[in-house]
């Protein structure tokens, strides 16, 4: 394997079908056939890497829903537009074309009644007449950012992603007031029955009530069945949107705001949208709909009982001053209970996480005992806001039941006095029934608004975070660095009240330069590594890479030009070989094995049963020796190929033939890639071109190995 081989960068002229063979996507179907033609209509800008990362990871083939996504990653947007015979406006070329049989084109360029496009289906350019486009076109056009995710800075992100509904929140209201009206034919029925049809035994008249009832059912039933298909639409929709908007936020946000934050509360920030997505899968959606029609049967009390209409109106009256008291006593007793619930997960969390270090240690009595007292805590934290719903049911339930009473009560007597009659006080009573059902519903759901609106807020706080990079934005990759990596009096301090973790460092890097960083533990040698990487901004000074502070050049763009092996590597759940890819998704084969034998690790993976479909992730991984995972680690860094090269106490866990194979890759690699070795071994330290020696954050010594190593302690270094 030849240094070349490792860092030589791939050419930003590569064919970009390179990635759909590189891919596990298969490319048989006509999206897939349309989507080269079309980028390059297109005159799209990125590499095969970047059409690599916006392809489906799983799944046989693209179809046109993945197709779409895919240009969508690629900062498209594409909106369906129906076209008739010969309609379609040549200023929407180039783009995708489904003709009314499902064929698929891309069409190119049109002119004189003539259109030039790909037909996917043949594979081969052609020109047709306009007259025979009939179908779906689907303009291609450059999204702009607040296509792809509301700006937090001018509205908050969650009102701004459910404004994109508005008008699917206009037909639900429209709806709504339909089945309201709807609702008004079963007490109008009831009372003309009892006023009309029974005192004059008029069969005949009753015919025709009946026949429209059962219409307005039909009608009732119909339109129940499209509210709750566009809510359960709406609902899926929106928790797609945000679940994988906060995902993505939690990725793009800077290490030092989630590296604090323990695992479990990384998913509790997931988890946060659970009780947004019920407000529209439950029957919180259904009451918030029809709460304002509450007024309207009100009204309709009034206009037939006049007077009784004070009833429902007292009855609300009474249950918002009862909710005034209750509920928010009920709310932070529901907060609690979140609260315990959270800490014991977090606890489970970080237990799973650790269960070889809790039994190597004998532990297991402490964690059984901690576990204890924090599912005891949320058990009876659980069992007083259990208590607290109870009483708000059983108080919802006694006003229902009151105001069903109090309604016949004053009912009877206007009844006998003739103010009313008996089918009017029925229908009053139905009507009542219908504006005490919504109330009760809010009143009993009055916790949940409160965790809506908690979730809400938190949504919300997450997403108006600065990301590293702009969501939608595929950062420019083209670029070739030559490593001319330089620190001009740098400081950084990980938290206000701690030790500068480096202070006023100097020093450069020259490309292709092989530098060694010692020093005493603590001392800042793995800081430096983090802040050429980008994971951390320091406080002062200034880390440049071939003249450009960092701080200017986009964190993807930046970490896809640098290798990095850190003191502790972790593998994802996959194969070898997805684990090795996920430093260049384009690598071949070979060029794995490659990598894996210059880290000494080729014989290992060939002896394994499945060789590099060998699958690691979960507690799998913990089955290879320490040994192999750190070879393995190397190997991946070798496989990007980056100018770059950060490797933070690489020799660690290897054995004397792996160490050999490591210090063969270095020498390889000298002169080929600017590689800093964080390292105490002085074996480690003479293949090195510089030293650099920090002593607590500080720049102690630089100079050449011999030099440095001379004037260290005896004993200071491992041999």
């Amino acid at each position: 394997m030849t240094a070349a081989a490792v860092i030589q960068p791939r050419s930003s002229g590569d064919d970009i079908a390179s990635a759909l063979r590189a891919s596990v996507v298969k490319t048989e179907s006509d999206a897939a056939a349309c989507l080269v033609p079309l980028l390059k209509a297109m005159h799209w800008h990125g590499n095969s890497r970047d059409l690599l990362e916006a392809l489906p990871h799983y799944g046989d083939d693209l179809n046109l829903a993945d197709l779409r996504n895919v240009l969508a990653h690629l900062g498209f947007r594409t909106t369906p537009r129906a076209v008739e015979q010969g309609t379609l406006d040549p200023r929407l070329a180039p783009c995708l074309f489904q003709f009314d049989g499902g064929g698929l084109a891309v069409i190119l360029d049109m002119g004189d009644g003539r259109v030039e496009l790909y037909d996917a289906v043949a594979r081969e350019n052609s020109v047709i007449d306009r007259t025979k486009l009939q179908g779906t076109a689907y303009p291609v056009s450059q999204a702009d950012v607040s296509d792809i995710a509301p700006d937090a800075r001018q509205m908050p992100w969650l009102r701004g992603t459910l404004m994109r509904f508005g008008k699917s929140f206009g037909r639900l209201f429209a709806i709504t007031f339909g089945l309201n009206i709807l609702a008004l034919s079963v007490p109008l029925f009831i009372m003309a029955v009892y006023d009309q049809v029974v005192p004059a035994q008029s069969g005949r008249l009753l015919v025709p009530l009946a026949f429209g009832m059962f219409l307005a059912l039909g009608l009732e039933l119909l339109l129940r069945i499209i509210r709750a298909r566009s809510l359960a639409f709406i609902g899926g929709r929106l928790e797609h949107l945000v679940r994988t908007s906060v995902f993505g936020k939690l990725l793009s946000l800077p290490a030092h705001m989630t590296e604090s934050a323990p695992m479990g509360a990384q998913l509790a920030r997931l988890k946060e949208f659970d009780s947004l997505r019920d407000t529209f899968t439950g029957t919180l959606a259904t009451v918030i709909l029809e709460l304002p029609f509450v007024l309207l049967f009100i009204g309709v009390i009034a206009l037939i009982a006049g007077p009784l209409a004070l009833v429902p109106l007292g009855l609300l009256a009474a249950l918002v001053v009862i909710g005034g008291v209750m509920i928010p006593r009920f709310q932070r007793q529901v907060a609690e209970a979140a609260k315990a619930r959270a800490d014991r997960h977090g606890f489970v969390m970080e237990a799973v996480n650790n269960l070889r270090s809790v039994a190597d240690a004998g532990a297991q009595p402490v964690w059984r005992e901690r576990y204890r007292e924090l599912s005891a805590k949320a058990a009876l934290a659980q069992r007083r806001s259990g208590s607290a719903l109870a009483v708000l049911e059983a108080v919802g339930q006694v006003a229902m039941t009151l105001g069903g009473v109090a309604t016949i009560a004053i009912g009877a007597t206007m009844a006998m006095d003739g103010a009313i009659s008996v089918g009017a006080l029925i229908a009053v009573m139905a009507l009542t029934w219908r504006v005490l059902s919504p109330i009760n519903a809010l009143f009993l759901a009055s916790s949940r608004l409160g965790q809506v609106a908690a979730a809400a807020s938190q949504i919300n706080r997450l997403m108006a975070m600065p990301g590293e990079q702009v969501l939608g934005r595929a950062p420019h990759v083209g670029r070739v660095w030559r490593g001319d990596i330089a620190f001009s009096r740098v400081s950084l301090r990980y938290q206000a009240e701690a030790e500068p973790a480096l202070l006023g460092v100097n020093f450069r890097v020259e490309p292709g330069e092989l530098v060694a960083i010692t020093g005493a533990n603590g001392s800042g040698k793995s800081s430096i590594l983090r802040l050429v990487l980008g994971l951390y901004r320091p406080q002062a000074g200034q880390v440049s890479l071939d003249g450009q502070d960092i701080r200017q050049i986009a964190p993807a763009e930046l970490r896809h030009a640098i290798a990095y092996v850190p003191q502790q590597s972790h593998f994802f759940h996959g194969t070898i070989a997805q684990n090795l890819r996920l430093a260049n998704p384009l690598a071949s084969e070979e060029e794995l094995v490659q990598a894996l034998h210059g880290a000494g690790l080729l014989k290992d993976v060939v002896s394994l049963p499945d060789g590099l479909q060998t699958r690691l992730g979960d507690q799998m991984v913990w089955q290879f020796n320490a040994g192999f995972r750190q070879r393995l680690a190397l190997a991946r860094a070798y496989v990007k190929r980056a100018p770059i090269l950060l490797l933070d106490e690489p020799a660690q866990a290897l054995d004397d033939q792996a160490d050999a194979a490591l210090v063969g890759m270095l020498e390889r690699l000298r002169g080929q890639a600017t590689i800093l070795m964080v390292s105490h071994r002085p074996s480690h330290i003479r293949l090195a071109d510089r030293v650099l020696v920090l002593d607590q954050g500080v720049l102690a010594a630089e100079g050449k190995p011999r030099d440095i190593l001379k004037s260290t302690p005896k004993g200071g270094l491992k041999s």
